[in-house]
Parts: C-alpha cells; sequence; structure tokens
C-alpha cells in the first residue's frame, strides 16, 4: 500500500465533527512536538501557543 492509499483510507475512514459559526474549535498548524534539542523550533514558541490557547478558552 503506497502513501496516497494509505492517507486516502485515513480520509475516507474519519470521523467527521460538524461544526458551525458557534462552535469552539481552534485549529494550530505546523504544531510539530520537538524533543527538546537545538533544533527544536516548537520549544522555543511554546509560550506563544500557550498564550494563544489561553487566550481562546478565556
Amino acid at each position: 500500500m503506497d502513501k496516497l492509499d494509505r492517507l486516502s483510507k485515513i480520509f475516507y475512514s474519519a470521523e467527521e465533527i460538524p461544526f458551525d459559526d458557534s462552535s469552539r474549535i481552534i485549529f494550530m498548524s505546523d504544531c510539530h512536538r520537538g524533543n527538546g534539542d537545538w533544533a527544536d523550533t516548537f520549544s522555543k514558541n511554546r509560550n506563544i501557543f500557550f498564550a494563544a490557547l489561553s487566550h481562546y478558552y478565556r
């Protein structure tokens, strides 16, 4: 099974989550968890993500 087949299988079997203008859902892109080493770009920005999530939670 190639990557496209696996991706298609995941896409078509995924649960649908309905939402509308009153829904409280945040989509954040590029939130790759790092391992804390010198090249970990997420850990350097964790305060920004935490502040954004805290803001939207309130």
